[in-house]
């Protein structure tokens, strides 16, 4: 009766144009809507796309019952009185003792069994409909006013003989995904529930969009969130969408069965773990825009290939990150690591790594070190050397980070390092040297000989005592170099040029 009445009416305006240049519409929200009648064609009623207006309703007009939420909100819950309606109309807003407050939401099982709801409208105000909300209603029709963007459903919301329309099925997403807003205009995404989930498992595949509506903004999907898909046992592929630039922590650890994924090209750090026991993946690609790859991200993948499309000083991988355990020194578990870019950093040749001297050394600042021992002995055995010497500078690979190495300055020796040297003949101090630590060539009655420069101004006690053989030339005074006790025991000579 109301449709046809307003169609009445609608038409009897039409026929008026050389009375009137517009018609006024006023809505039961206060609005007014206003239309120039030269502009309108006809007025036609859509039986089904039944008309949705926010319009505030009293609660003593409506048979729903609702639950406060908030001081804003309400959700519309389960009544027995609803099984005898044949539709139902939610309300965006309701006046509750002369508030007015926003519907939300339509609860669990609200619905639930309403065998005579044969329609059912819900306004653009709700963003939840909870688990099984209009299940087993067998003939209903529903139409949902989505211009607001997502809404969350919960599980089995309709039977699947319903008919569940949308006014903007261009908004709808996989209603497995869930969305977190980051910025004003950024989302990261990642799934509602366990991907395992009973009702709704994920399986094989999923479709991330690369924007999404919500609250009525339009947002960009730029992050993939922290365990997003993670032990998704059934996801075979993944295709991120082009504006992802960050994929979190553990995003798709333990995803047993994806075999293959292409990181886009504005990601710049994969954070720890994210492609943790991956075991099926047997390549990926790391784009030149990933400056940081975190701890154990390909951990347990023991078949994968890896092409970086970098150089190696361009990116810093953490020394788990390709590893199959969680402690330093463990076997790779990728099968492969390929950069496609060569170094552009000039090496200096003269300044040895570390493994390749015999040597092993103590960090004594952020560019010192000392010598204290000899590389795989343990423990640490010089007496097999005949010859000692020692490099100015050394490059330590980083304690943390993969291919990444410090240059340090050596030194000096540690306290007794080649004491008791029998077969040492000759040793060389470096101009780097400062320090000559106790008993370092203590008892050594095979070197003749020892040139000490002016870098040096600290010889520890009994640092050559008992070298009966050694003739020493220090080349600086006795007022600069500081000379423990014993130092010189039992030395043939000791001369010093200034």
């Amino acid at each position: 009766m109301k449709k046809k009445l307003l169609l009445l009416v609608l038409s009897f305006a039409l026929c008026l144009p050389t009375f009137a240049e517009s018609m006024c519409v006023n809505l039961r929200n206060g609005e007014t809507v206003s239309f120039n009648l030269e502009d309108v064609k006809d007025v036609t009623i859509c039986e089904t796309l039944p008309l949705i207006i926010d319009s505030v309703v009293d609660e003593s007009e409506t048979p729903l019952k609702f639950k406060i939420l908030s001081d804003s909100t309400l959700e519309v819950i389960k009544d027995d009185s609803y099984k005898e309606l044949d539709s139902v109309s939610i309300p965006a807003k309701v006046r509750i003792d002369g508030k007015v407050y926003d519907v939300t939401s339509i609860g669990s099982k609200a619905f639930y069994f309403c065998e005579n709801l044969t329609k059912a409208t819900i306004p653009s105000s709700i963003t939840n409909i909870n688990d099984e909300a209009f299940f087993e209603c067998p003939y209903l029709e529903a139409l949902i006013d989505n211009s607001n963007g997502i809404i969350y459903m919960g599980n089995t919301v309709f039977s699947s003989k319903n008919s569940v329309k949308y006014t903007h099925p261009e908004y709808l997403v996989d209603d497995r995904l869930k969305f977190v807003i980051m910025t004003d205009s950024t989302v990261g995404v990642g799934l509602l529930n366990s991907p395992d989930y009973a009702w709704n498992p994920l399986g094989k595949s999923i479709d991330i969009p690369t924007t999404v509506k919500i609250s009525g903004k339009m947002y960009t999907v730029v992050s993939i969130i922290p365990g997003a898909f993670a032990y998704s046992s059934m996801l075979e592929s993944f295709e991120f969408p082009p504006t992802i630039t960050s994929i979190g922590a553990r995003a798709f650890s333990y995803c047993t069965k994806l075999k293959s994924i292409k990181i886009p090209s504005g990601v710049t750090i994969l954070e720890e773990e994210t492609f943790m026991g991956c075991i099926k993946l047997d390549s990926i690609e790391i784009p030149e825009s990933v400056t940081y790859i975190g701890d154990r991200v390909f951990a347990k993948d023991d078949s994968l290939n890896i092409v970086i499309n970098n150089s190696k000083e361009n990116i810093r991988i953490k020394k788990n990150a390709l590893r199959n355990c969680h402690n330093f020194g463990c076997e790779y578990s990728c099968k492969s690591v390929t950069y496609l870019k060569e170094s552009t950093v000039a090496t200096d040749t003269t300044i040895l790594r570390e493994s390749s001297t015999i040597y092993s050394y103590k960090i004594l600042s952020d560019s010192t070190v000392e010598i204290n021992g000899h590389r795989g002995q343990y423990p640490l055995d010089m007496t097999g050397i005949k010859e000692a010497v020692f490099p100015e500078k050394v490059k330590i690979e980083d304690a943390y980070y993969e291919n990444e190495y410090q240059v340090y300055t050596v030194t000096g020796v540690s306290d007794y390092l080649f004491s008791n040297c029998n077969r040492l003949r000759s040793v060389k101090i470096p101009n780097s040297f400062t320090r000559i630590g106790e008993g370092s060539f203590e008892n050594c009655p095979n070197l003749t000989s020892i040139e000490i420069p002016s870098s040096v101004i600290n010889i520890g006690k009994l640092a050559f005592s008992n070298c009966e053989n050694l003739d020493v030339v220090i080349d600086n005074s006795k007022d600069n170099v500081i000379v423990g006790e014993d130092a010189f025991k039992d030395c043939k000579s000791v001369k010093y040029l200034k």
